[in-house]
Protein backbone atom coordinates (compact mmCIF):
# COMPACT_ATOMS: atom_id res chain seq x y z
CA UNK A 1 0.00 0.00 0.00
CA UNK A 2 1.60 3.25 -1.11
CA UNK A 3 1.57 6.37 1.04
CA UNK A 4 -0.61 9.24 -0.11
CA UNK A 5 1.59 12.18 -1.06
CA UNK A 6 1.14 15.60 0.55
CA UNK A 7 -1.56 17.77 -0.96
CA UNK A 8 -1.06 21.36 0.05
CA UNK A 9 -4.55 22.52 -0.87
CA UNK A 10 -6.21 20.43 1.84
CA UNK A 11 -3.22 19.95 4.15
CA UNK A 12 -3.45 16.16 3.81
CA UNK A 13 -0.37 14.05 4.41
CA UNK A 14 -0.16 10.27 4.90
CA UNK A 15 3.00 8.42 5.92
CA UNK A 16 3.79 4.74 6.41
CA UNK A 17 5.76 3.56 9.43
CA UNK A 18 8.85 3.33 7.23
CA UNK A 19 8.50 7.00 6.30
CA UNK A 20 7.64 8.31 9.78
CA UNK A 21 8.71 6.69 13.04
CA UNK A 22 6.52 6.57 16.11
CA UNK A 23 8.94 8.90 17.91
CA UNK A 24 8.83 11.46 15.09
CA UNK A 25 5.04 11.30 15.02
CA UNK A 26 4.74 11.97 18.75
CA UNK A 27 7.34 14.73 18.68
CA UNK A 28 5.41 16.65 16.00
CA UNK A 29 3.47 19.35 17.89
CA UNK A 30 1.71 21.27 15.12
CA UNK A 31 -1.27 18.90 14.96
CA UNK A 32 -3.69 17.72 17.65
CA UNK A 33 -3.82 13.98 18.35
CA UNK A 34 -6.72 12.01 19.79
CA UNK A 35 -4.83 11.59 23.07
CA UNK A 36 -4.72 15.38 23.37
CA UNK A 37 -8.23 16.10 22.06
CA UNK A 38 -10.05 13.97 24.63
CA UNK A 39 -8.84 16.23 27.46
CA UNK A 40 -10.87 19.20 26.22
CA UNK A 41 -14.10 17.34 27.02
CA UNK A 42 -13.10 17.49 30.67
CA UNK A 43 -12.27 21.19 30.51
CA UNK A 44 -10.24 23.36 28.11
CA UNK A 45 -7.78 23.90 30.95
CA UNK A 46 -7.06 20.17 31.02
CA UNK A 47 -6.25 20.23 27.32
CA UNK A 48 -3.84 23.11 27.86
CA UNK A 49 -2.28 21.45 30.90
CA UNK A 50 -1.56 18.19 29.09
CA UNK A 51 -0.32 20.03 26.00
CA UNK A 52 2.18 22.03 28.05
CA UNK A 53 3.21 19.19 30.34
CA UNK A 54 3.73 16.73 27.49
CA UNK A 55 3.92 12.98 27.98
CA UNK A 56 4.47 11.63 31.45
CA UNK A 57 7.23 9.11 32.13
CA UNK A 58 6.45 5.74 30.59
CA UNK A 59 5.33 3.15 33.15
CA UNK A 60 6.21 -0.56 33.07
CA UNK A 61 2.64 -1.26 31.91
CA UNK A 62 2.98 1.23 29.05
CA UNK A 63 6.34 -0.22 28.03
CA UNK A 64 4.80 -3.68 27.91
CA UNK A 65 1.89 -2.35 25.85
CA UNK A 66 4.38 -0.90 23.36
CA UNK A 67 6.15 -4.26 23.14
CA UNK A 68 2.83 -6.02 22.51
CA UNK A 69 2.03 -3.56 19.73
CA UNK A 70 5.39 -4.14 18.10
CA UNK A 71 5.10 -7.93 18.32
CA UNK A 72 1.54 -7.97 16.93
CA UNK A 73 1.80 -5.22 14.31
CA UNK A 74 5.47 -5.22 13.31
CA UNK A 75 6.80 -8.70 14.16
CA UNK A 76 9.80 -8.36 11.82
CA UNK A 77 10.91 -5.27 13.76
CA UNK A 78 10.59 -6.87 17.17
CA UNK A 79 14.09 -8.38 17.29
CA UNK A 80 15.57 -5.05 16.19
CA UNK A 81 14.01 -3.22 19.11
CA UNK A 82 13.94 -5.71 21.98
CA UNK A 83 16.18 -8.22 23.71
CA UNK A 84 15.16 -10.78 26.32
CA UNK A 85 17.02 -10.98 29.61
CA UNK A 86 17.62 -14.47 31.06
CA UNK A 87 15.68 -13.70 34.25
CA UNK A 88 13.70 -11.13 36.18
CA UNK A 89 15.52 -8.37 38.06
CA UNK A 90 14.95 -6.63 41.35
CA UNK A 91 16.63 -3.25 40.94
CA UNK A 92 16.93 -2.89 44.71
CA UNK A 93 19.89 -5.29 44.59
CA UNK A 94 23.29 -4.26 43.20
CA UNK A 95 23.89 -7.62 41.50
CA UNK A 96 20.62 -7.27 39.56
CA UNK A 97 21.45 -3.67 38.68
CA UNK A 98 24.89 -4.72 37.40
CA UNK A 99 23.55 -7.58 35.26
CA UNK A 100 20.80 -5.44 33.73
CA UNK A 101 23.35 -2.71 32.98
CA UNK A 102 25.69 -5.22 31.30
CA UNK A 103 22.91 -6.47 29.06
CA UNK A 104 21.94 -2.91 28.13
CA UNK A 105 25.56 -2.13 27.23
CA UNK A 106 25.81 -5.31 25.14
CA UNK A 107 22.68 -4.39 23.16
CA UNK A 108 22.81 -0.59 22.77
CA UNK A 109 19.57 1.01 21.66
CA UNK A 110 17.47 -2.05 22.48
CA UNK A 111 14.82 -2.36 25.18
CA UNK A 112 15.31 -5.12 27.73
CA UNK A 113 12.38 -7.42 28.41
CA UNK A 114 12.62 -9.65 31.45
CA UNK A 115 11.62 -13.30 31.74
CA UNK A 116 8.10 -12.45 32.93
CA UNK A 117 7.62 -10.33 29.81
CA UNK A 118 8.69 -13.20 27.57
CA UNK A 119 6.13 -15.49 29.24
CA UNK A 120 3.40 -12.88 28.69
CA UNK A 121 4.29 -12.45 25.02
CA UNK A 122 4.27 -16.22 24.44
CA UNK A 123 0.76 -16.37 25.88
CA UNK A 124 -0.33 -13.60 23.54
CA UNK A 125 1.13 -15.38 20.51
CA UNK A 126 -0.84 -18.49 21.48
CA UNK A 127 -4.00 -16.44 21.98
CA UNK A 128 -3.67 -14.89 18.53
CA UNK A 129 -3.08 -18.30 16.95
CA UNK A 130 -6.26 -19.59 18.60
CA UNK A 131 -8.45 -16.77 17.23
CA UNK A 132 -9.13 -17.38 13.53
CA UNK A 133 -10.50 -13.93 12.69
CA UNK A 134 -7.64 -12.16 14.49
CA UNK A 135 -5.14 -14.24 12.52
CA UNK A 136 -6.93 -13.33 9.29
CA UNK A 137 -6.92 -9.58 9.97
CA UNK A 138 -3.24 -9.60 10.94
CA UNK A 139 -2.24 -11.71 7.95
CA UNK A 140 -4.25 -9.70 5.38
CA UNK A 141 -2.44 -7.16 3.23
CA UNK A 142 -2.39 -3.87 5.04
CA UNK A 143 -0.39 -1.08 6.60
CA UNK A 144 0.69 -0.99 10.26
CA UNK A 145 1.31 2.24 12.14
CA UNK A 146 -0.15 4.51 9.46
CA UNK A 147 0.10 8.26 10.20
CA UNK A 148 -2.40 10.75 8.78
CA UNK A 149 -2.29 14.56 9.11
CA UNK A 150 -5.12 16.81 7.91
CA UNK A 151 -7.03 20.04 8.47
CA UNK A 152 -10.53 19.65 9.85
CA UNK A 153 -13.24 21.14 7.61
CA UNK A 154 -15.58 21.93 10.53
CA UNK A 155 -13.19 23.84 12.77
CA UNK A 156 -9.97 24.45 10.85
CA UNK A 157 -8.00 22.51 13.46
CA UNK A 158 -4.90 20.63 12.33
CA UNK A 159 -5.39 17.00 13.39
CA UNK A 160 -3.32 13.83 13.30
CA UNK A 161 -3.75 10.12 14.00
CA UNK A 162 -1.52 7.06 14.01
CA UNK A 163 -3.55 3.95 13.23
CA UNK A 164 -2.43 0.56 14.54
CA UNK A 165 -3.30 -1.32 11.36
CA UNK A 166 -5.33 -0.48 8.26
CA UNK A 167 -6.46 -3.46 6.18
CA UNK A 168 -7.74 -2.66 2.69
CA UNK A 169 -10.57 -4.98 1.66
CA UNK A 170 -11.89 -4.38 -1.85
CA UNK A 171 -13.30 -0.86 -2.10
CA UNK A 172 -13.39 -0.40 1.67
CA UNK A 173 -11.29 -1.43 4.66
CA UNK A 174 -10.95 -2.31 8.33
CA UNK A 175 -9.24 -0.17 10.93
CA UNK A 176 -7.73 -2.47 13.56
CA UNK A 177 -6.84 -1.05 16.98
CA UNK A 178 -4.85 -3.26 19.36
CA UNK A 179 -5.58 -2.88 23.08
CA UNK A 180 -4.10 -4.83 25.99
CA UNK A 181 -6.14 -4.95 29.18
CA UNK A 182 -6.68 -6.82 32.44
CA UNK A 183 -10.10 -8.18 31.45
CA UNK A 184 -11.11 -8.75 27.82
CA UNK A 185 -14.76 -9.61 28.50
CA UNK A 186 -17.33 -7.45 26.65
CA UNK A 187 -18.62 -5.97 29.91
CA UNK A 188 -15.19 -5.02 31.22
CA UNK A 189 -13.87 -3.75 27.90
CA UNK A 190 -17.10 -1.81 27.32
CA UNK A 191 -16.38 0.09 30.54
CA UNK A 192 -12.80 0.61 29.40
CA UNK A 193 -14.03 2.12 26.13
CA UNK A 194 -16.00 4.72 28.06
CA UNK A 195 -13.31 5.37 30.68
CA UNK A 196 -10.52 5.81 28.11
CA UNK A 197 -12.60 7.38 25.31
CA UNK A 198 -11.56 4.61 22.94
CA UNK A 199 -14.73 5.21 20.91
CA UNK A 200 -13.98 8.90 20.35
CA UNK A 201 -10.39 8.08 19.43
CA UNK A 202 -11.54 5.40 17.00
CA UNK A 203 -13.91 7.66 15.07
CA UNK A 204 -11.17 10.30 14.87
CA UNK A 205 -8.92 7.63 13.31
CA UNK A 206 -11.75 6.71 10.95
CA UNK A 207 -12.19 10.37 10.04
CA UNK A 208 -8.51 10.56 9.10
CA UNK A 209 -8.81 7.45 6.93
CA UNK A 210 -11.87 8.89 5.21
CA UNK A 211 -9.90 12.03 4.36
CA UNK A 212 -7.02 9.95 3.02
CA UNK A 213 -8.89 7.24 1.13
CA UNK A 214 -12.42 8.53 0.58
CA UNK A 215 -14.39 6.06 2.72
CA UNK A 216 -15.14 5.40 6.37
CA UNK A 217 -13.62 2.06 7.44
CA UNK A 218 -15.09 -0.51 9.78
CA UNK A 219 -13.71 -0.13 13.31
CA UNK A 220 -12.44 -3.24 15.08
CA UNK A 221 -10.72 -3.51 18.46
CA UNK A 222 -8.35 -6.45 18.90
CA UNK A 223 -8.32 -6.86 22.68
CA UNK A 224 -5.60 -8.87 24.41
CA UNK A 225 -5.90 -9.98 28.03
CA UNK A 226 -2.49 -9.55 29.60
CA UNK A 227 -2.55 -12.33 32.20
CA UNK A 228 -3.92 -15.10 29.98
CA UNK A 229 -3.09 -13.94 26.45
CA UNK A 230 -6.72 -14.57 25.46
CA UNK A 231 -7.92 -12.51 22.50
CA UNK A 232 -11.27 -10.96 21.60
CA UNK A 233 -12.44 -8.88 18.63
CA UNK A 234 -15.09 -6.22 19.15
CA UNK A 235 -16.90 -3.84 16.81
CA UNK A 236 -18.82 -0.77 18.06
CA UNK A 237 -22.59 -0.83 17.75
CA UNK A 238 -24.43 1.94 15.83
CA UNK A 239 -25.46 3.44 19.19
CA UNK A 240 -21.87 3.59 20.38
CA UNK A 241 -20.74 5.11 17.08
CA UNK A 242 -23.44 7.79 17.21
CA UNK A 243 -22.29 8.82 20.68
CA UNK A 244 -18.65 8.76 19.63
CA UNK A 245 -19.13 10.95 16.54
CA UNK A 246 -21.16 13.42 18.61
CA UNK A 247 -18.46 13.67 21.27
CA UNK A 248 -15.76 13.97 18.61
CA UNK A 249 -17.61 16.95 17.14
CA UNK A 250 -18.14 18.51 20.58
CA UNK A 251 -14.43 18.17 21.37
CA UNK A 252 -13.33 19.81 18.11
CA UNK A 253 -15.77 22.70 18.53
CA UNK A 254 -14.74 23.23 22.17
CA UNK A 255 -11.04 23.27 21.27
CA UNK A 256 -11.55 25.59 18.31
CA UNK A 257 -13.50 28.00 20.56
CA UNK A 258 -10.80 27.91 23.25
CA UNK A 259 -8.09 28.62 20.67
CA UNK A 260 -10.06 31.38 18.95
CA UNK A 261 -10.71 33.33 22.15
CA UNK A 262 -7.61 32.13 24.02
CA UNK A 263 -9.97 31.03 26.80
CA UNK A 264 -8.97 27.99 28.85
CA UNK A 265 -11.38 27.71 31.81
CA UNK A 266 -11.17 24.81 34.26
CA UNK A 267 -14.14 23.61 36.31
CA UNK A 268 -15.18 27.00 37.66
CA UNK A 269 -14.52 30.71 37.24
CA UNK A 270 -13.99 31.06 41.00
CA UNK A 271 -16.77 33.63 41.37
CA UNK A 272 -19.30 31.42 43.14
CA UNK A 273 -19.92 28.17 45.01
CA UNK A 274 -21.72 25.55 42.94
CA UNK A 275 -24.32 23.09 44.34
CA UNK A 276 -23.56 19.40 43.86
CA UNK A 277 -26.01 16.48 43.79
CA UNK A 278 -25.75 12.72 44.07
CA UNK A 279 -24.30 11.02 40.98
CA UNK A 280 -26.82 10.32 38.24
CA UNK A 281 -26.47 6.54 38.58
CA UNK A 282 -27.63 6.79 42.22
CA UNK A 283 -30.46 9.22 41.44
CA UNK A 284 -31.74 6.87 38.74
Amino acid sequence: MEAVKPQQEDHLFVATHEELSSQAYHEERGHVSSSQLIHVLRTPAHFLYHSLEGSSEESDLMRMGTAVHCMVLEPKEFQNRYVFAPRNYDKRYKVDQAEAKAIAESYPGKIILEQRDQITLKKIVAGLQNHAMARQLLAAEGQPELSIFWRDDLTGLDLKVRIDRFVKLGSTGVMLEVKSTDNASPEAFGRKIVDMDYDLRAVMYADGLKRAYGFTPSIVWLVIERETGFVALYQPTPKMLTRAWRRYEEARIALAHAKKFNSWPAYQTGESIEPIDLPRWIRN
